[in-house]
Protein backbone atom coordinates (compact mmCIF):
# COMPACT_ATOMS: atom_id res chain seq x y z
CA UNK A 1 0.00 0.00 0.00
CA UNK A 2 2.92 2.39 0.51
CA UNK A 3 3.83 2.11 -3.16
CA UNK A 4 0.41 3.30 -4.32
CA UNK A 5 0.95 6.74 -2.77
CA UNK A 6 4.22 7.32 -4.64
CA UNK A 7 2.69 6.43 -8.00
CA UNK A 8 0.88 9.81 -8.03
CA UNK A 9 4.19 11.50 -8.79
CA UNK A 10 4.33 9.73 -12.16
CA UNK A 11 0.83 10.64 -13.34
CA UNK A 12 0.70 12.77 -16.52
CA UNK A 13 -0.51 16.37 -16.15
CA UNK A 14 -4.19 17.05 -16.57
CA UNK A 15 -5.41 17.14 -20.15
CA UNK A 16 -7.34 20.35 -19.48
CA UNK A 17 -4.16 22.36 -18.85
CA UNK A 18 -2.75 21.27 -22.20
CA UNK A 19 -5.90 22.16 -24.10
CA UNK A 20 -6.07 25.64 -22.55
CA UNK A 21 -2.53 26.39 -23.70
CA UNK A 22 -3.21 25.26 -27.24
CA UNK A 23 -6.53 27.10 -27.37
CA UNK A 24 -5.34 30.48 -26.10
CA UNK A 25 -1.67 30.38 -27.06
CA UNK A 26 1.40 31.20 -25.02
CA UNK A 27 1.39 34.30 -22.83
CA UNK A 28 4.41 34.88 -20.54
CA UNK A 29 3.79 35.17 -16.85
CA UNK A 30 3.41 38.79 -15.75
CA UNK A 31 2.01 40.02 -19.08
CA UNK A 32 -1.58 40.26 -20.20
CA UNK A 33 -2.61 38.80 -23.53
CA UNK A 34 -2.97 42.32 -24.98
CA UNK A 35 0.48 43.38 -23.79
CA UNK A 36 2.04 40.22 -25.22
CA UNK A 37 0.31 40.72 -28.59
CA UNK A 38 1.47 44.35 -28.67
CA UNK A 39 5.05 43.33 -27.87
CA UNK A 40 5.04 40.65 -30.58
CA UNK A 41 3.70 43.14 -33.14
CA UNK A 42 6.43 45.63 -32.18
CA UNK A 43 9.16 42.98 -32.57
CA UNK A 44 7.74 41.88 -35.93
CA UNK A 45 7.71 45.48 -37.19
CA UNK A 46 11.32 45.94 -36.02
CA UNK A 47 12.39 42.80 -37.93
CA UNK A 48 10.69 44.02 -41.10
CA UNK A 49 12.29 47.46 -40.76
CA UNK A 50 15.70 45.84 -40.30
CA UNK A 51 15.22 43.76 -43.45
CA UNK A 52 14.36 46.92 -45.39
CA UNK A 53 17.42 48.65 -43.97
CA UNK A 54 19.80 45.80 -44.77
CA UNK A 55 18.41 43.84 -47.72
CA UNK A 56 20.09 40.54 -48.54
CA UNK A 57 22.52 40.79 -51.41
CA UNK A 58 22.20 44.55 -51.69
CA UNK A 59 24.35 46.14 -54.42
CA UNK A 60 25.44 48.95 -52.09
CA UNK A 61 27.58 46.50 -50.10
CA UNK A 62 31.26 47.13 -50.74
CA UNK A 63 33.21 44.07 -51.81
CA UNK A 64 36.62 43.15 -50.40
CA UNK A 65 38.46 43.99 -53.61
CA UNK A 66 36.94 47.47 -53.84
CA UNK A 67 37.53 48.07 -50.13
CA UNK A 68 41.21 47.20 -50.40
CA UNK A 69 41.63 49.41 -53.47
CA UNK A 70 40.03 52.36 -51.66
CA UNK A 71 42.18 51.69 -48.61
CA UNK A 72 45.35 51.70 -50.71
CA UNK A 73 44.34 55.00 -52.28
CA UNK A 74 43.75 56.60 -48.86
CA UNK A 75 47.00 55.45 -47.29
CA UNK A 76 49.71 58.06 -46.94
CA UNK A 77 53.21 57.47 -45.74
CA UNK A 78 55.80 59.88 -44.37
CA UNK A 79 57.45 60.30 -47.71
CA UNK A 80 54.16 61.07 -49.50
CA UNK A 81 53.34 64.17 -47.47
Amino acid sequence: LALIGTADAFVAPAQQALSLTSRFGYVPEGLSAGDWAQRQAKEKAAKQANKKKYPFGAPQVLGVKEYLEQLADKQTFGRDS
